[in-house]
């Protein structure tokens, strides 16, 4: 001890650029290397040199050589945060570090979250053109363009109970209610399933070959869809080729759009967001007005013409602050998320959520009218539904941004289970208590596709971000695929009696909300917190 205050008076007498030099190599040697014991250092959160999932990973100690190759690396980025250590021949001015312009550097601390991340491990990626404001125009106009994606994605699978109802008066009368939902629980499980090769393909290319994938398979399916008569051409057409487009669109424009703010993050994706919510709005308020009047066939035509026109617009404005970096993909690196165990006990929350949410916005139209409601009154449950999603995606992730998103999530979680079982299990049988919940209800639970990937965001380091998300939803796919034949078969046990979907779905649901609360206690704990 004595020794080192010696050391510490003597480097003071040698003058301050001598002092901050060694001073700061001295810290770093004590962070990294334990000086009463040579042996491996458990550091308990991510490597601060390397880009990999590293949490609670044993790293051996780094010598003074290794960190003057991190200092040199990060000043020639222009962090500014480590003097280059001087060889004993280097001059005093040598010693002082060069300040860079800000406009000059790549990326910085103080430009956005990756930028912090990416200082800390020492990886900032190689010099490139200036980067675009944070949260200017351009980043408006891809929110526009994310709005858009999400509108024709998300927000057409949020009107599956339209056709599942419609199906079963029609075309496919002959068929079960469990088998007719294998087609709407087709398009959504392709579309969040097929993130873990389009997440994978965003983090290297970015969106624009996602966008023009998605535009031609998601236009492409809706026009096979018109000329369909058969149950096969349906789920061919309407539940693959539609959803392989739809997967891609909405991959592509969650990914760009958080890349252009900080502070405001989380509303950003919720703006986002909230195009899934007038989507589902706007697509079954269109389709039932012009059905009687053109005919099934040209009813999906008009809709696919409309897509196309959006989506038009947002592969001209969707596109990353940052360029994309190309690299070698393995299949091993779909394994990279399951070693974070946040990231798992948050995808468990998702996947326990989506099996209780799906079966709700794909029975909710076929049980409205099974309790006597007009049919024309029925759809417009859906329409409703949606419509409260609207502020319900948008409103919770602007709060979120100040009370924390895990805080957010859970108690909106809870709430939707609470609307379940407390307004739609009691009021199934009047028109009053089943358009209360679909209000009700969309509220809740549109805060789910808005925080999702928010949360994602916050566990996850920039350039993996994309994969985590892909996978997040892959495993929720499954969810959206099994609960809907579920249900229908719930149905079909329990004579047509809607009580058994509303139980399970409410269960679901309560199951998510804890997993959620388990993810938020891990990081902080139970203290009052914002996480």
């Amino acid at each position: 001890m004595l020794t080192q205050v010696w050391s510490i008076a003597h480097r003071l007498c040698n003058g301050p650029a001598r002092f901050q030099a060694d001073f700061i190599d001295s810290s770093l040697s004590t962070f990294y290397n334990d000086s009463d014991n040579d042996e491996e250092k458990t550091i308990g959160g991510e490597s601060p040199f390397d880009g990999s999932q590293v949490k609670g990973k044993l790293y051996p100690s780094y010598s003074h050589e290794t960190m003057q190759v991190q200092r040199n690396k990060l000043n020639s980025m222009g962090s500014g945060r480590f003097p280059v250590r001087p060889n004993s021949d280097q001059t005093q001015s040598a010693r002082t570090p060069t300040p860079v312009e800000p406009e000059k550097a790549r990326l910085s601390g103080a430009d956005s979250i990756a930028g912090a991340k990416l200082e800390k491990q020492g990886s900032l990626p190689p010099q490139g053109p200036p980067l675009k404001p944070l949260e200017g125009k351009d980043a408006w106009l891809c929110v526009l363009g994310g709005f858009f994606c999400l509108f024709v994605s998300f927000g057409w699978v949020n009107c599956v109970g339209l056709f599942q109802a419609f199906y079963e008066q029609t075309y496919l009368r002959n068929y079960q209610s469990g088998q007719i939902a294998w087609i709407t629980s087709l398009e959504i499980f392709l579309m969040f399933f097929l993130g873990i090769f389009f997440g994978k393909l965003f983090d290297s290319h970015g969106p624009r070959w996602l966008l023009i994938i998605g535009t031609f398979f998601h236009v492409f399916g809706l026009m096979m869809a018109a000329l369909s008569t058969k149950y096969y051409q349906f789920v061919l057409s309407q539940g693959i080729c539609s959803s392989i487009g739809a997967s891609a669109i909405f991959y592509g424009a969650v990914g760009a759009t958080s890349g252009w703010f900080v502070k405001h993050q989380a509303l950003a994706v919720g703006l986002v967001a909230s195009g899934s919510s007038v989507g589902g709005i706007v697509f079954p308020i269109m389709i039932k007005a012009i059905l009687p009047k053109i005919g099934f066939p040209w009813s999906m035509r008009c809709a696919a013409f409309l897509i196309l026109g959006l989506l038009v617009v947002a592969n001209f404005t969707v596109k990353t602050r940052t360029p994309p970096a190309p690299k070698a993909g393995s299949p091993k690196i779909l394994l990279l998320p399951f070693k974070d165990k946040l990231w798992c006990v948050t995808t468990a929350g998702a996947f326990l959520f989506s099996f209780g949410m799906f079966p709700v916005y794909n029975f909710l139209v076929s049980e409205a009218v099974n309790s006597g409601m007009s049919e024309n009154l029925a759809i417009y449950c859906l329409v409703i539904l949606n419509a409260a999603a609207l502020p319900g995606r948008i409103i919770p992730n602007a709060i979120s941004d100040r009370v924390g998103r895990y805080n957010t999530m859970v108690v909106c979680a809870g709430l939707s289970a609470i609307v379940v079982f407390a307004i739609w299990l009691p009021g199934r049988d009047s028109n009053a208590g089943i358009i209360a919940f679909s209000a009700a209800f969309g509220f809740a639970s549109g805060a789910y596709v808005g925080l999702a990937p928010a949360l994602m965001l916050q566990i996850s380091q920039p350039q993996v971000v994309g994969l985590k998300i892909g996978m997040m939803y892959a495993m929720a796919s499954f969810a959206a695929l099994l609960s809907s034949p579920l249900g229908g078969n719930i149905l079909d046990e329990w004579n047509q009696r809607y009580q058994g979907i509303m139980i399970y779905s409410g269960f679901m649901m309560v199951g998510g909300m804890i997993f959620f609360g388990i993810a938020r206690v891990m990081q902080v704990g139970f203290a009052i917190k914002k996480v």
